[in-house]
This record gives structure tokens, C-alpha cells and sequence, in this order.
């Protein structure tokens, strides 16, 4: 049912457009917005233009036959689906909104060229996996996709914000776009405020205006092509397009990852005046001509980087048949979400019914690393599966690395979902010192315990040999240890390059960490803080040491699996950890290498449903 005392975004974006799909209501809030700030009703204009401008340059310049809209809002004219069809007739176009309304007018979308697609699908930002599974029945997955979020991540937090663009970006293949319309408050920034108040006291969705470093933040690890980030009336301008600077900005990045600094350096000198700014500070400082352009809104139209190609010959058009298995990041029936515990911001899957089970990776993994146990798991238990800190979409702060400061991100986040007791618990590599630093620290909440493929930290981690006559053995610990900053030097350009071979030099069964996990655990080394993070883990090691002397003193009294690897660390794990529990059952897992739960994936899923059960 459509709440018509309320003013609601959509409506009044329509309202401004010159629509008819607004209420008394909408109008009221629109003309009060207007009288705070006028230029706001241009600005609405100019960012439509922009979007016809961006959507021809797609399907005419880039070849994109695939549009994700995702925010789509009321039908106006010149809607996304009649750009693209207009030059290109076979283009596919899923518009995606939780609007009621939008979902009542959508017939009006809904109309396609007989050799295209125009759908509509009701769903949320706030659950961007969804979004993928049910736009998967139109778009090809497998061909390059132009994902549009045109004034809709002002919507949401921090958090689900960052994710929501993270997990597109990681759905989509090479050759394919992202383009984003964001609400600034860089400047004019008494009138910004009193609109977000206005807007938050009387309507709906809440909105959360964000500053231009901010915004850019959504883009790191790209690299901005020319323009750069401009005037959304200055992106690649045409005969339509106003003289007038308006509230919006825009810009598009090539496949080659720059950081954020390099990225906000080419926003204030690459001004669409075609004017040299100086930026003494390279922080990104704009001139005063383009200060007063930067207000409200900014765009960013930028094609995916890292691994992704932007030439027009890998965007080639998808074909008619469309693949609907593609496979989702993020497990059917799970969500993916992030909280904040104390000073760090903690991201984690859950899904299923049931006891709660805490499932925790290890390096260079993440919450990934359990993706082919999630389902069967889930039918049994509440299954949580976080990144630590420092990995994945978890934020990676200065420091805290030692594992038991790692134990209490945990903890505190089942203590804020409320599902703190009566858990089991799984560790593997890193993730078994973290599990067992969490079982020392509340042994009472603790049902079962399972530790493999690592030791608990204590002396021994020191005597691990480089080489040994099979060659290499555990020689990572030493290097990572390092605190020269050479580690890092080597990986960083290399993230997807390291993470392979790393692996595969400690996988018996070679390929079962596919190339998608590969690339999915080497996404978060891409950031500087990330990459150091991952060493930091190995770097706290002796206050590891230390802190596993005291908790030996009390032996952990609930049931424990100790799981090695034949390829790996075998017997050891058992021998090791049964100095710190008194009920430990030993299993080493055949024909495996470390990465055991990838290896012998049905396996593994049985080995825990047995002794957790």
C-alpha cells in the first residue's frame, strides 16, 4: 500500500523531473527543498541528461548489451531501457526498486523492443545478493554487465553502503561497468544540512549525504578515466546539456588500480574547464570555480578495474540465450551483513536455523573459504561465518592482530546478535588460534571446539623448519614476521598472483581453490591497510605465544576435534592440542594438502555434522 501522507524520494524526484506521479505531499517537500537550495530542480534535470548521456555511451561507445538499474525510481521519459534500445535493440534491462509505487508503474517499463528485454524486480539495496540471484534470470552473468546506482546509495549507511557496491562489483564479469549518482555536502554545506534535516524529519527513505573523499572511497582500487570526477554537466557534454554548473559530478576509471590519494589527485586536476589546479597538499583540494560546482550530489560513471578490462571488444553483446545458474557470492539463504564491535567494523554471512556455530578462516582466506559448507550446515544450525579483522569487507585498523583481541571481535559480535551461548565453534589455519584464544577467554559458552591445520600459538611455532627434504615447510611464518615492510612491497600489485600460488603450494588436490576464491581473497589485499593487516596476523605472533602460556594453566574441558592434513600437518595437531583440552579426538584427513574444507569439501561438511551434532 502506497503511503500518501508521507513524502517519499522517488515521488519527489518525479516532482522535480516534471512528473505526474506525485502527491500533494511530495510537491509541498520538493517546493520547501527548492526554496533552501533552487538549483536543486536543475540539478535533477542535468543528472537525467547525464544518464542518457552515460546509458548511449555504454551501449554505442562500450558495447555494454546488459543494464542492471538498480534504484530506478518512477518512469519519467527517456528511461533507461528506451536509451539503450534506441541504439541497440537486443539490450536487456533489469529494473530493480523497493518502492511500492515504482512496483505499480512498472507496467509503464515494462515495454521492450521485440528483440530485447525490459523486467522490473522488487528488491533492496540493503541485500545486494539478492538483487544478483533475481536479475540472473534476465542478464548473463558471464557477459560484461553496466550496473547504474543513480541516487540511491545516499540511502544507506556506511556500512551496507560499501558493501552493497563491493558485492556488484565482485558479480560482475570483466568488460563491465559501474555508474554512481551520489548526494555531496562538500559545500554549501548549512543548506545541505538543513535539507538531509528537512528530508529526515518528514521523509522516506532517511538519506546520508557523504563528502567527496568519501564517495571515493566507494572507488578504491580504481582508476579514474577522463574526466575524472566532474559536474555531472560536464561529463562528456552535448548540444542538451546546460551551461550551468550543477550539484552533481562524475568520472570513470581505467583497469589499472591507483589509490585513493591518486584518485582524489585526479579529481581537482582533471577539471572538465580544462583548467590545471594546483593541489600542494595532493590531497585532492579543488579550485574555486569547481568548489561552487560540488554541493549536493556527486556522479561517478566509472568501468570496473582490477582484473576487469574496460576495451570495447571484451564487452562484446550478450547473446539471446541467457545462463541463469550463474552462482552467487554470497549462499541462498544467507545474508551478508557488517556491525561494529568497539573501534572495528566486523563483516560476516549467516544463514540457517538452530544452535549457533562460529565458523572462522584463515589466511589469506575469508568467510569464502566455508562456501561449499554453508548450505548443508545451515539446515542444522544458525551459522555465522565473520571476516576477521583485517580481512574481507571487516576493516583492517592499526593494529590488535594478537588473537585474542581477534577472539573478542567475535565474541562481541555474537554477544550483539544475541547469540553468544551454547556454541560450537570451527577454526581453521589462523582461525584455529583465533577459535581457541575465544574458547580460553569463555570456555562456559563453548559446546564443541574443532582446531585444524593449525597449532595453538606456544614455543614450538618458533622451530618450525624453512626446508626440509621435500623442500619448503611452513617458511611463511619467518617472512610474514617481517617488519621492514618487504612483504608487503612484494604482494602489493601482485595480490591475485600471490594468493595463487600461495595456495597452490599447499594444496594436494590442485585446483580446489578455484580461481573465483582466488580471486576473491586476493580482492581485499588490494588495500594497503588490508595487505598489512594479513602480515599483522603473523607479526603478533610472540604475545600469541605469551598469551596461550596462561590459558594452558586451564585446560579447555569441552570435546575437541583436532584436524590435521596427511599433505600437511597430519598427527601433530592432535599431539599439540591435547596439551591444552582434556577431551580431544584426533583425525587426519587423507590424500589432502592444508586447504582441507576445499579439498574434500562433502567430507569436511560430514566430519563436522558428525562431531557437532
Amino acid at each position: 500500500m502506497t503511503d500518501s501522507s508521507t513524502p517519499h524520494s522517488a515521488r519527489l524526484w518525479n516532482y522535480w523531473l516534471g512528473g505526474t506521479d506525485n502527491f500533494p505531499v511530495d510537491r509541498e517537500a520538493g517546493d520547501a527543498i527548492a526554496a533552501i537550495l533552487p538549483s536543486i530542480v536543475t540539478l535533477a534535470q542535468e543528472d537525467r541528461k547525464f544518464l542518457r548521456r552515460s546509458v548511449r555511451h555504454l551501449v554505442a561507445g562500450a558495447g555494454i548489451r546488459q543494464i542492471l538499474d538498480i534504484g530506478s525510481g518512477l518512469p519519467t521519459a527517456n528511461n533507461t531501457h528506451e536509451v539503450a534500445q534506441a541504439e541497440a535493440p537486443e539490450t536487456r534491462v533489469v529494473y530493480v526498486d523497493n518502492d511500492p509505487l515504482v512496483l505499480v508503474h512498472a507496467q509503464k517499463l515494462l515495454t521492450s523492443t521485440p528483440e530485447g528485454v525490459t523486467t522490473y524486480t522488487q528488491a533492496d539495496l540493503h541485500q545486494p545478493s539478492e538483487i544478483l540471484r533475481s536479475a540472473a534470470e534476465t542478464l548473463d552473468f558471464t557477459r560484461p554487465v553496466a550496473v547504474t546506482l543513480l541516487g540511491i546509495l545516499h540511502f544507506l549507511g556506511d556500512d551496507d553502503a560499501q558493501n552493497a557496491v563491493r558485492t556488484l562489483i565482485d558479480a560482475v564479469p570483466p568488460g563491465s561497468y559501474l555508474v554512481i549518482a551520489h548526494g555531496c555536502d562538500d559545500i554549501n554545506t548549512a543548506e545541505a544540512n538543513r535539507i538531509v534535516e528537512f528530508w529526515n524529519e518528514r521523509g522516506t527513505p532517511k538519506i546520508q549525504y557523504r563528502s567527496a573523499a568519501r564517495i571515493t572511497q566507494f572507488f578504491h582500487g580504481l582508476n579514474l578515466l577522463d574526466p575524472g570526477v566532474v559536474p555531472c554537466n560536464r561529463w562528456r557534454p552535448d548540444a542538451e546539456t546546460g551551461d550551468t554548473d550543477v550539484n552533481q559530478f562524475c568520472g570513470w576509471p581505467s583497469r589499472h588500480r591507483f589509490s585513493c590519494a591518486r584518485i582524489a589527485h585526479i579529481l581537482s586536476t582533471r577539471s572538465s574547464y580544462g583548467e590545471a589546479t594546483d593541489d600542494p597538499e595532493g590531497r585532492g583540494s579543488m579550485n574555486p570555480r569547481m568548489r561552487r560546482a560540488l554541493s549536493l550530489a556527486a556522479v561517478a560513471a566509472v568501468t570496473v578495474a582490477g582484473t576487469l578490462s574496460t576495451t570495447a571488444a571484451s564487452a562484446a553483446p550478450a547473446p539471446a540465450s541467457v545462463h541463469t545458474g550463474v552462482e552467487p557470492r554470497v549462499p541462498a539463504g544467507f545474508t551478508e551483513s557488517k556491525v561494529r564491535v568497539g573501534d572495528v567494523g566486523i563483516n560476516y554471512v549467516r544463514g540457517g536455523h538452530g544452535p549457533v556455530l562460529l565458523l572462522v578462516h584463515g589466511y589469506p582466506q575469508t568467510w569464502y573459504e566455508w562456501r561449499d559448507q554453508l548450505p548443508e550446515l545451515a539446515k542444522h544450525y544458525t551459522v555465522i561465518a565473520p571476516d576477521l579483522r583485517g580481512a574481507g569487507r571487516s576493516d583492517a585498523p592499526a593494529g590488535g592482530y594478537d588473537k585474542k583481541t581477534m577472539a573478542a571481535d567475535l565474541h562481541g559480535l555474537l554477544v550483539k546478535l544475541g547469540l553468544n551461548k551454547g556454541i560450537r565453534l570451527v577454526g581453521h589455519d589462523i582461525g584455529t588460534m583465533v577459535a581457541y584464544a575465544y574458547a580460553a577467554a569463555h570456555p562456559a559458552e563453548v559446546t564443541k571446539l574443532v582446531l585444524s591445520e593449525a597449532p595453538i600459538p606456544d614455543d614450538s611455532i618458533y622451530t618450525f623448519p624453512a626446508l626440509n627434504p621435500k623442500g619448503a615447510s611452513v617458511w611463511n611464518f619467518g617472512f610474514f614476521s617481517l617488519t621492514n615492510g618487504l612483504p608487503e612491497q612484494l604482494v602489493d600489485g601482485r595480490e591475485e598472483l600471490w594468493v595463487d600460488r600461495f595456495i597452490d603450494q599447499l594444496e594436494i588436490r590442485k585446483g580446489a581453490v578455484d580461481a573465483r576464491s582466488v580471486k576473491e581473497f586476493a580482492s581485499y589485499l588490494r588495500d594497503d591497510a588490508h595487505l598489512k593487516a594479513s602480515f599483522e596476523w603473523f607479526r603478533a605472533f610472540p604475545k600469541d605465544v605469551k598469551d596461550s602460556e596462561v590459558n594452558k594453566k586451564t585446560k579447555l574441558t569441552m570435546p575437541v576435534l583436532a584436524i590435521g592434513a596427511s599433505g600437511s600437518l597430519g598427527e601433530t595437531i592432535e599431539t599439540q592440542v591435547s596439551q591444552y583440552a582434556t577431551r580431544v579426538t584426533g583425525k587426519v584427513i587423507a590424500n589432502s594438502g592444508h586447504w582441507i574444507y576445499e579439498e574434500h569439501p562433502r567430507q569436511m561438511t560430514q566430519v563436522l555434522l558428525t562431531f557437532l551434532r
